[in-house]
C-alpha cells in the first residue's frame, strides 16, 4: 500500500497496521491519497472513488483482479484456477476483473510464451485413471446437457464440476500425465462455464471462467485452444463495452497461433467482426466477415473440427447467426435478417435449423430485435416468445442488455426502410 502510494506520486505513507485496523474498524476513513491508492490495487477506477462516498466504492473492488499477478508455474496455475470462478457477489454482470493495465499484462504473459506444457504432479491422495474416466463422462455429460437444459438450470452443474477438478489439482496425488488430463478436463469445463455467463450475459462470470480455459490451455500447450477462448473472451469485452480490449485479445490469440487451422482463422476473424461492430465500423467489420466466409468455405464440412470440444461448431450456421448479430450491432437490421434468413429457412439447401436448443436462444432475441426494427411485429414477437420459452423466462441482466442496446442501436448508422429476405418465421 505505501509503496503504491509513493508510486502514484502520493508521497510517504507510513505502512503501520494499526492504519488499516482503524480503517476496518470504521474510526477513521482513509485519507483521498490513501483511498486512490487502495483503488489502483484493486481495480477500481479513480472518478468511481471521488463520486462514491467511503467506504461505498469498495464494493467495486475486484478481489480476483490481482489474479493477473499469478506467476505462470504449477503453483501459480492451481491458485489462479482455484480462485478464478469466485466472483464476488457484490460485483455487476457487466463489471470485468480484468482490464486496462491488467488485461494487457495478462495477454503480454501469453504472447511472451508461456503456452507450453508445465510439469504438473503432486504428492497426495492419487487421482486415479478411473476416477479421470467417471470425470470425463460428466463432462461429456455436461457438453450435451447444454443441448436439453436451461443456462441457468445447468450452471450449478457447472460450477460444481469446475470445483471439483479445481480441488483435485490443488489436493490431489498424480504425475504429470494425469496432471495434463486434469487440467485438460478444467479447460472444458471452464469453457462451458464461460458459455453460460455469455448467454445469461452475466459477463463477470464469463470473464472468470474463459480465464480461468485460457490459462489451462496454457499450461496444457494447446495454443489453439488458448486462442480459441482468448476469442470467447474478446466476445465478452465486446459485450461489456470495451471493444477495444477485445481487439487486443484477437491480437494476441493470432500471435500465440500463428499458424491456425483455417476453422480457428475463421472463428477470430468473426470475432473481430463483432469487436468493430461495438465501435460502428463498417468496412471493418465488414471486411471481417468477408474473410470468415471466404475461409469457413474452403473448408469440407468434416475436416478440422479440433475446436469443437472447446468452442462448438463453426460452420455455415454459425457463421449466419453471427453476422446477423455483427449487422444488427451495427445498427442495419436488414442486412442482419439476410443472414439470419439461412438458418431461419428450413428449406435452405445445406444448412439446418440452429435455433431450436436452449443456448441459441440469444440469437432469436437478436433475429427478433432486427424483425421488430424493421415493423414486422408479428414474426418479432414469435421469435422473442420462442427465446423465452427455452430461457424458462429471459434472465434479468440479458433483458437490461436487449434495452440498452436498442437505445445504442438507434444511436449508430439507421436501418434500412425495405423488408427483409426471409424464409420460415
Amino acid at each position: 500500500m505505501a509503496k503504491t502510494h509513493a508510486d502514484l506520486g502520493f508521497g510517504h505513507m507510513a505502512a503501520r497496521r494499526e492504519k488499516v485496523s482503524r480503517w476496518e474498524s470504521g474510526r477513521v476513513v482513509p485519507s483521498p491519497t490513501t483511498q486512490l491508492a487502495i483503488a489502483h490495487i484493486h481495480h477500481v477506477p479513480h472518478e468511481e472513488v471521488v463520486r462514491r462516498s467511503w467506504p461505498d466504492w469498495l464494493a467495486l473492488a475486484v478481489p480476483h483482479a490481482t489474479l493477473a499477478d499469478q506467476p505462470w508455474t504449477p503453483m501459480g496455475t492451481r491458485t489462479f484456477l482455484h480462485q478464478a470462478d469466485r466472483v464476488p457477489a457484490t460485483q455487476a454482470p457487466r463489471q470485468l476483473a480484468l482490464t486496462g493495465r491488467a488485461l494487457a499484462e495478462f495477454a503480454h504473459s501469453l504472447v511472451a510464451g508461456v503456452v507450453r506444457p508445465l510439469a504438473f504432479s503432486r504428492e497426495g491422495l492419487a487421482v486415479t485413471v478411473e476416477t479421470l474416466a467417471l470425470i470425463e463422462a460428466r463432462v461429456d455429460a455436461l457438453r450435451q446437457m447444454q443441448f436439453k437444459l436451461t443456462p441457468t438450470a445447468l450452471r450449478p452443474a457447472i460450477r460444481g464440476e469446475y470445483r471439483l477438478l479445481t480441488a483435485l489439482l490443488a489436493e490431489g496425488g498424480y504425475g504429470k500425465g494425469t496432471g495434463i488430463r486434469l487440467l485438460e478436463l478444467v479447460m472444458r469445463t471452464a469453457g462451458l462455464g464461460g458459455a453460460i455467463g455469455w448467454n445469461l450475459a452475466e459477463y463477470a462470470d464469463a470473464e472468470s471462467y474463459y480465464l480461468a480455459a485460457v490459462r489451462a490451455a496454457a499450461a496444457t500447450g494447446v495454443s489453439d485452444a488458448a486462442s480459441a477462448f482468448l476469442g470467447n473472451l474478446a466476445l465478452v469485452h465486446a459485450h461489456a463495452g470495451t471493444p477495444g480490449e477485445a481487439l487486443g485479445l484477437i491480437e494476441a490469440a493470432r500471435t500465440i497461433t500463428p499458424s491456425p487451422s483455417p476453422r480457428l482463422r475463421a472463428f477470430l476473424q468473426a470475432r473481430q467482426a463483432r469487436a468493430h461492430a461495438s465501435r460502428f465500423e463498417t468496412d471493418a467489420g465488414t471486411r471481417a466477415l468477408d474473410h470468415a466466409a471466404a475461409t469457413l468455405a474452403s473448408i469440407p464440412a468434416h475436416h478440422d473440427v479440433f475446436l469443437q470440444p472447446f468452442v462448438g461448431e463453426i460452420g455455415a450456421d454459425w457463421l449466419a447467426l453471427t453476422a446477423g448479430t455483427v449487422w444488427q450491432h451495427m445498427g442495419h437490421a436488414e442486412r442482419a435478417l439476410e443472414h439470419f434468413s439461412l438458418v431461419l429457412d428450413k428449406s435452405s439447401p445445406g444448412h439446418t435449423q440452429g435455433t431450436d436448443f436452449p443456448f441459441s436462444a440469444r440469437y432469436l432475441l437478436s433475429i427478433a430485435d432486427a424483425q421488430l426494427t424493421l415493423g414486422y411485429t408479428e414474426s418479432a414477437t414469435t421469435h422473442a416468445h420462442w427465446a423465452e420459452q427455452l430461457f424458462s423466462g429471459i434472465p434479468p441482466a440479458l433483458r437490461h442488455e436487449l434495452r440498452q442496446g436498442s437505445k445504442a442501436s438507434s444511436a449508430g448508422p439507421k436501418a434500412s426502410a425495405h423488408g427483409p429476405r426471409m424464409g420460415a418465421g
